[in-house]
């Protein structure tokens, strides 16, 4: 007797046509409105029908009111029901899609998260670390995705493709552009790697540029308000026993991240650290803190101060920073925010660097 499976066949997928939608508010206007026309068109007919049986309501009284509660729904249900515009929507079947194909637990994981998150368009982030945090889930996928499905890592190239040099609005009100460059790389199996560097000290015209590109990468991560200008960086570098180390990746020397500090009052101070948020799964920052680290005494105070908010503070936790007090109304700008100070326990971070 011929055995009997009840596995399906697997069916390919194929990348689904990017829509063009140049006005995503105007067809989304255009939706709402056909939809408050269709229920305050049908309550009027409802009353309308109403006055006709014997329920003792007149013709003009039963439109009326019929009219006016198909207003009502109309507004209530344009308020609470989301439509979602063309692109939206192409972004959630093609999660679909993806969802359907694979059956890694992280994959699906991360798709639903995707799904939440491309629920509403794409225009702005609520917090200035949610592009570190989408490009995150990204990564999850391209490096998790089966590569023998082929259909679906296509798929899944065509959505990230969609999604380059897409201009979001940070909360503070600047412009940036979603960078897929290492998403795809990744997803063609080319390998991401970085050296850690000391930023050339003898100021020359690359170490200018080098300060440059500190500046870009600054403005990607925090947006405006919480940056060091170039001129800020030379000058903690020249007069603060500053120091600046990089994470250049290896074969094209692009600058991935950085870890800047300044000494005050015999303390080391990290005044910033950042990295590409593309360039996630490659423990940049902790490889950034362990460079410092080892370039300092073992009795020097390290100390950074954080906003609360920050998602950095669970990686300096994990190299054995411990938060030593809170700091009411720290940061200011973009947006106003309690901070925390944490310092380095020498011992903590040397048995955990021991294990």
């Amino acid at each position: 007797m011929s055995a009997v499976s009840n596995q399906q066949s697997y069916v390919e997928i194929k990348p689904l046509p990017l829509p063009n939608e140049g006005f995503p508010r105007l067809h989304k206007l255009f939706a709402r409105t056909a939809l408050s026309i269709a229920i305050t068109g049908a309550c009027i007919t409802l009353g309308f029908g109403a006055s006709l049986s014997n329920l003792n309501i007149s013709i003009f009284a039963g439109t009326v009111c019929g009219g006016i509660v198909g207003i009502i729904a109309s507004i209530a249900l344009s308020i609470l029901m989301h439509i979602p515009s063309k692109l939206s929507q192409y972004r959630l079947d093609t999660l679909k899609q993806i969802e359907g194909a694979s059956k890694n637990p992280e994959v699906l994981k991360a798709i639903k998260e995707l799904e939440n998150f491309f629920y509403y368009p794409l225009l702005s982030f609520s917090q200035m670390f949610q592009h570190h945090y989408l490009q995150y889930t990204f990564t999850t996928i391209s490096a998790r995705l089966d590569r023998e499905m082929k259909d679906a890592c296509k798929v899944w190239a065509e959505f990230l493709k969609g999604l380059h040099k897409t201009k979001v609005t940070n909360p503070d009100g600047t412009i940036i552009e979603l960078d897929m460059g290492l998403q795809l790389e990744r997803l063609q199996g080319k390998s991401v790697s970085v050296k850690i560097e000391p930023l050339n000290s003898n100021w020359s015209g690359t170490n200018q540029k080098d300060l440059e590109e500190i500046e870009k990468l600054q403005k990607l991560c925090f947006g405006k308000s919480e940056i060091f200008s170039k001129a800020q960086m030379e000058n903690l570098l020249k007069n603060n026993k500053g120091k600046c180390l990089l994470a250049r990746r290896e074969g094209t020397g692009d600058i991935l991240g950085y870890i800047l500090s300044y000494e005050k009052e015999g303390a080391v101070q990290i005044a910033g650290l950042g990295r590409h948020p593309g360039a996630t799964h490659l423990n940049i920052g902790g490889q950034l803190i362990c460079a410092l680290i080892s370039q300092l005494k073992s009795s020097q105070a390290v100390q950074v101060c954080l906003r609360q908010s920050n998602p950095a503070a669970r990686i300096f936790g994990k190299y054995r920073f411990v938060k030593e007090k809170d700091l009411p109304k720290y940061y200011l700008q973009g947006p106003a925010e309690d901070g925390i100070l944490l310092n380095l326990d020498w011992k903590k971070y040397n048995q955990f660097m021991s294990q």
